[in-house]
């Protein structure tokens, strides 16, 4: 039984230093105690530098949404698992867009002990639905700029008729 936990261990740990996403491993404070090399390569620090920090002191900035910030903060106090989407920063100030997964374990006393944190970047898609987002808003300025000078000319070549039949 103990070599078969061992051999499970051996492969859990193989996946979650080598997937493509972003793994992490938190205390019950939320301070960061283990990151894969893919978490190194998308934010660009060391785990050395990022080893009992909290995602709030170093991927947080500006722009990341104060809304999906307190839904972090209020799912963590009530020690529950979480999902969403939310801006973060790179060592170099760099924006990025993580999915984030983020799941508590408790020790067999029910203790919150750690949580696991599993992040996929989605920033392409991020700016590919800004962008879509952008052309649609100038679709639709084009189009209320075609209608209005349509109604103008409508209403030019109405007065025209209108002043020529008048004249005549």
């Amino acid at each position: 039984e103990k070599k078969r936990v061992d051999d499970e261990l051996a492969r859990l740990s193989l996946i979650a230093r080598n997937t493509m996403d972003a793994v992490s491993m938190t205390d019950d404070k939320g301070r960061i105690l283990w990151v894969n090399e893919s978490c190194v390569r998308m934010s660009g620090y060391t785990f050395k530098e990022v080893y009992e920090k909290t995602s709030e002191e170093l991927f947080y900035g500006d722009l990341t949404d104060k809304t999906t910030r307190s839904f972090i903060e209020e799912k963590l106090a009530r020690q529950e698992g979480y999902r969403c989407e939310i801006r973060k920063y790179k060592k170099s100030g760099t924006p990025f867009w993580v999915k984030a997964q983020a799941q508590p374990l408790f020790t067999e006393a029910r203790k919150l002990s750690h949580y696991f944190v599993i992040e996929t970047d989605i920033t392409e898609r991020k700016e590919a639905f800004e962008k879509l987002a952008a052309t649609e808003q100038e679709v639709r300025s084009f189009a209320m700029q075609h209608n209005n000078l349509l109604e103008s000319e409508r209403l030019r070549i109405a007065r025209e008729i209108h002043d020529e039949l008048g004249q005549q």
